[in-house]
């Protein structure tokens, strides 16, 4: 959800400067003038691109522990197999007692 929603931000802000500020030989200027302010408005640019990385970083760091966090059956069957399992870790060994779904998603995500 949370990369989602970045993904549909920055094309949405994209086709917005694209369309708002002229593009000359593949550059765009956002803004000409002052150096303090355009120091200010490279600090909120660079606020703001660093806000969505964290959303983006966030979100995908929460699936990839939903993904690869056994479930109770899993454990269970690991254990009676013999083997055990890291809970709370990602763990590439955990690869291999894993069968379900998640695992295959997670490996791809990885």
């Amino acid at each position: 959800m949370g990369v989602s929603f970045v993904l549909v931000i920055n094309v949405i802000v994209t086709i917005w400067a694209c369309i708002r500020y002229s593009v000359i030989d593949e550059l765009g200027t956002i803004y000409e003038g002052s150096c303090s302010h355009t120091k200010t408005l490279s600090r909120w640019i660079h606020f703001g691109i660093n806000a969505l990385s964290t959303v983006a970083l966030s979100g995908s760091n929460y699936t990839q522990q939903c993904l690869m966090s056994p479930s109770r059956e899993e454990v269970d069957r690991a254990h009676l197999k013999g083997k055990w399992l890291d809970i709370g870790c990602l763990v590439c060994g955990i690869y291999g007692a894993l069968i379900d779904v998640g695992c295959c998603y997670g490996g791809l995500f990885c």
